[in-house]
């Protein structure tokens, strides 16, 4: 970060998205003269959140970079971005770290977080859990840990299952789900959906995501129409 010509491209506080005005400044930015001899180098962690626009914007950059320019773009799955980007890129993919990595990770940053006392505890005391819940990425895990994300899981994941083993009406549950976040909704729905999926083919190297709820995905497979999956 000590580099001269460094910048980095994220998300502002007050958005979700990499709109597409941030990426016409850094186009801007990046045909200023250098102030060293070194290249410039940009760098966007989330690529990912970049929205249709701000992506568009930045593919002519990308298919003609300047000879004097770095750009790193980073993300956790790269099919999140469009084809017409990851063409234009080297793609380079990093293996996930271990469970002792994250363990140790952890352990490490986590008291640099400020988290509330059930968070903390989960963090202490269920880190596999934690690590299994999080799809094994370390920036999901802080994600999870320093956001309200966990206790919306429980509240999403208990309304989904009580349709089948409560027999709660869909619509309700559809209508109060509405209100949440829309993000959340699918990425806990899809956890759920792998764990059914994994139960019903008996996959014995398969560890469960959700494996604090694992009494209740057992008696859902069974009511389930496993044609279906």
């Amino acid at each position: 970060k000590s580099h001269g010509d460094y910048l980095v491209l994220d998300i502002f506080e007050d958005k979700k998205l990499i709109g597409v005005d941030q990426i016409r400044e850094m186009i801007n930015w990046i045909n200023l003269t250098r102030q060293s001899k070194q290249k410039k180098i940009l760098f966007i962690p989330q690529s990912e959140k970049m929205t249709h626009a701000a992506a568009n914007a930045l593919l002519k950059t990308l298919e003609e970079p300047p000879a004097d320019v770095v750009i790193i773009l980073i993300c956790e799955h790269v099919t999140s971005l469009l084809a017409t980007i990851r063409s234009r890129c080297q793609i380079i993919t990093l293996a996930k770290p271990t469970l002792q990595q994250m363990q140790k990770w952890l352990e490490i940053n986590q008291p640099h977080w400020n988290l509330n006392s059930e968070n903390e505890s989960i963090a202490k005391n269920n880190s596999n859990l934690l690590f299994s819940l999080a799809f094994q990425s370390p920036l999901k895990v802080k994600q999870l840990l320093i956001s309200d994300e966990l206790g919306q899981r429980d509240i999403i994941i208990k309304q989904l299952i009580s349709i089948i083993l409560e027999g709660t009406s869909p619509v309700i549950v559809s209508a109060d789900l509405f209100k949440k976040n829309e993000q959340a909704i699918i990425y806990w729905f899809q956890s759920l959906l792998f764990d059914l999926i994994y139960m019903h083919y008996h996959l014995d190297d398969f560890k469960m995501i959700n494996s604090d709820y694992q009494n209740e995905l057992k008696l859902l497979s069974k009511k389930l129409n496993t044609m279906l999956i």
